[in-house]
């Protein structure tokens, strides 16, 4: 082959290349050409013009900048593939209005170097799988300018990077603020988002959730916060306002915020439940706190419905501590729950009716035992208790209030949960003389109280009559306010009580007092 050839050759094969290079490569997938083509822009528009808006498409960049005259002008910049190099043709300035919905144009701008395009490349790679997309998506257009908020009345926001993603089957749009961070999108046009179970299933991202609820929510304290199929919603104090709250929902496209703010009900003293920090809960313990409640509801095919945390305030546990409520559904249909605290521990069943054990007639000398033994797991066998009195549908105490030490408060009891119901009762206190334990009680047993029951029948003698309420306190003596012997008053009647009388005993069965009809 001669000389002449091979130059031929070779300089066939360098323009057939480069023509290629310059036919594949473009603004979006090639920082080389990208950075050519913003440079010129910006040579033309000066770095220092302050910039409404910045998009990259793969042919054409485009700058909306302060005019000289006028609010906003536009520049861009397009290729000319001129065999062994391209050309970076800039058109500009040209008029450009805005028709937006915000008149004042002051609040648009920003300057170029409040961004980082250094780090467009690994954001375009964050993009793509934070989408998630089954097939790797092209990037068809990139913007950068600031937010715009509707309410409370319509604003610019911060500095953000939208990047548009489409592969044929599915698009998606992935925002990221001016650091680069994504912090959400719209991935609604994605199988993802098709697919997605929260409830069922651990592959969505638990940690990118919880982190960008965090960033947009901030240092308000969180009332409430569930999880659901396809989102996860957030009630918490308003950023501002101390008499409102505001919900906020995370779903795959980010975080949006609830139109209407309401009164803060806890700070109204409703719901008892009280606030907490959203970094109380760990979203990436939500799969070990799910199978918890799926071992201990033990129900083949059993379906969680729904998780919600909250920090109940009406609990006879001590010390206050946020619960996990995880709702399930068995295969027949019915219903039932777990409550599991933040690191997995079970802390209360509630199975079907269905499955619950019978806990037998309410006033039953073991149903009885049985709610004073409820009383002593719940609170411990030294709460200080001024009394104690069990009817034909619950019992209620007035104790030592477990949340404030040296105050009284009452709970009610029935055959499913003990809860705070307010404050203790007009007469009741924390005197020593007045108080007792659950300690106390232990010679209370079945077998006496039935013997007690049926000794008081006997001696009321009436036709008809029945148990209607058992008092456990000090102070059962009206007549004798001074005498403080720990006594149980055992009620019979009928006629819902109407007609009746009563009897009074030490716990080793002596009677000190009795009301015949």
């Amino acid at each position: 082959m001669s000389m002449t050839r091979r130059i031929v050759l070779v300089l066939t094969l360098v323009l057939t290349s480069s023509a290629a290079f310059a036919a594949d490569a473009n603004y979006i997938n090639s920082m080389q050409q990208r950075g050519r083509g913003l440079d010129a822009l910006t040579d033309a528009v000066n770095e220092t013009r302050p910039v409404s808006r910045l998009t990259i498409h793969p042919e054409e960049i485009e700058i909306i900048a302060k005019g000289d005259a006028t609010d906003f002008a536009r520049w861009s910049v397009t290729r000319i593939n001129l065999l062994l190099f391209t050309h970076h043709q800039v058109v500009g300035p040209t008029s450009w209005t805005n028709v937006g919905i915000i008149k004042d144009p002051s609040g648009a701008f920003f300057r170029l170097h409040d961004v980082d395009l250094g780090k467009l490349d690994q954001l375009i790679d964050d993009a793509i799988d934070y989408a998630g997309m089954r097939t790797r998506p092209a990037v068809t257009a990139i913007e950068i300018a600031r937010a715009i908020s509707i309410l409370p009345e319509p604003s610019y926001g911060d500095i953000r990077w939208t990047l548009a993603l489409d592969n044929g089957l599915e698009t998606a749009t992935v925002i990221a603020n001016a650091q680069g961070t994504i912090i959400g999108g719209d991935l609604s046009n994605t199988k993802r988002v098709e697919t997605l179970d929260m409830l069922a299933s651990d592959n969505w991202p638990m940690a990118d959730a919880q982190a960008l609820l965090a960033e947009i929510i901030g240092t308000a304290r969180v009332h409430e916060i569930t999880v659901a199929k396809d989102r996860i919603s957030v009630t918490a104090d308003h950023p501002s306002e101390a008499d409102k709250q505001r919900d906020y929902s995370w779903t795959l496209s980010g975080v949006t915020r609830g139109f209407v703010d309401f009164p803060n009900l806890i700070k109204l003293g409703m719901g008892s439940i009280a606030s907490y920090e959203l970094s109380d809960v760990d979203f990436t313990k939500l799969p070990a706190i799910k199978q918890a409640a799926l071992t201990a509801f033990d129900s083949a095919g059993a379906t969680i419905t729904e998780l919600s945390a909250t920090m109940p305030t009406d609990r006879a546990s001590g010390a206050l501590r946020v619960l996990w409520n995880v709702d399930l559904r068995q295969a027949n249909g019915e219903t039932g729950g777990v409550l599991v605290d933040t690191s997995g521990s079970v802390v209360e069943i509630d199975l079907p009716d269905s499955r619950k054990p019978a806990a037998g007639p309410w006033l039953a000398p073991a149903t009885l035992v049985h709610t004073l033994r409820r009383i002593e797991d719940a609170f411990g066998p030294d709460a200080k208790i001024n009394e104690i009195s069990i009817d034909d549908e619950r019992a209620s105490m007035d104790i030592e209030d477990p949340l404030a030490p040296g105050e009284l408060a009452q709970f009610i009891i029935d055959d499913k949960d003990i809860v705070r119901f307010g404050s203790a009762s007009f007469m009741a206190d924390l005197a020593p003389e007045h108080v007792f334990t659950m300690r106390d009680l232990a010679q209370l047993t079945e077998g006496q109280l039935a013997a007690l029951t049926e000794r008081t029948l006997k001696r009321i003698n009436m036709d008809g009559a029945e148990a209607y309420r058992y008092t456990i306190s000090r102070h059962a003596l009206i007549m004798d306010p001074n005498d403080d012997r720990l006594l149980l008053e055992i009620r019979v009647g009928k006629n819902q009580g109407n007609e009746g009388g009563w009897a009074t005993y030490t716990l080793d069965g002596t009677e000190v007092d009795v009301l015949l009809p």
